[in-house]
């Protein structure tokens, strides 16, 4: 008998935390804030018959936009306080428009998506209720293209890709013991270098050109999730 009870109590003991244990899946739809600044520098030097042009620029160029995002999270979680997950983000596409330093209008487009792991941290505040923060490490891809409005035709697509830190904060109800719904603030930096370069030699003619950016965006994703407990 005293063996029955000291199980039965084991049991009603440990039923929290394995109530508290488990996977689940989470959907989410926002709205992100994407900024990129990009310093430049080139030096040229051209000979055109015995004319010689020598020289070099540097400077600052900003783009900003807003798009849809969205993205899918599926996560294990350990205990009443700590969840490991994976996830994909889809932050949308956007542009900007700006004159630059030579006066010239320039459209700049920009698709930016991101693979994540992570992990969460929760505060309940309630049985219902409670707060939360992400951190991890997101591999991301960004897609640029770059025109003259002037000339629309003469586009300049890149694509660049890194892996970076993520964190963001948020809050989260549970509807019932599946589903919850909640509202996060995420914000993903992301970094990245290029050098380019050309230059050729004709009869009469010569041209060399050389360049550097150093590139850093953010992407300041606000969103509404629903998840469910598998």
């Amino acid at each position: 008998m005293k063996k029955i009870a000291l199980v039965l109590s084991a049991f009603l003991l440990t039923a929290p935390a394995l109530a508290n244990q488990g996977f689940y899946g989470e959907l989410s739809l926002g709205s992100a804030n994407n900024e990129i600044e990009t310093d430049y520098s080139y030096d040229y030097n051209s000979d055109s018959l015995g004319d010689v042009q020598i020289g070099s620029d540097s400077g600052t160029l900003k783009s900003s936009g807003n798009s849809t995002s969205y993205g899918v999270r599926l996560g294990y979680q350990f205990n009443e306080y700590v969840t490991a997950e994976i996830g994909y983000h889809q932050y949308g596409t956007w542009d900007d428009t700006f004159v630059n330093e030579n006066n010239e209008t320039i459209k700049d487009q920009a698709e930016t998506s991101a693979t994540s792991v992570g992990i969460k941290g929760v505060l309940p505040l309630s049985k219902d209720f409670s707060l939360f923060a992400r951190l991890g490490s997101a591999t991301w891809d960004i897609k640029t293209s770059s025109s003259d409005v002037s000339a629309p035709a003469q586009v300049k697509n890149q694509k660049q890709d890194g892996t970076d830190i993520y964190y963001g904060i948020g809050g989260e109800y549970n509807i019932n013991k599946r589903f919850s719904v909640g509202l996060e603030y995420t914000v993903l930096n992301i970094d990245w270098d290029n050098s380019y370069g050309n230059g050729n030699d004709d009869i009469g003619y010569s041209n060399e050109f050389e360049g550097f950016t150093s590139n850093s965006g953010s992407i300041n994703n606000l969103a509404l999730l629903l998840k469910v407990k598998f």
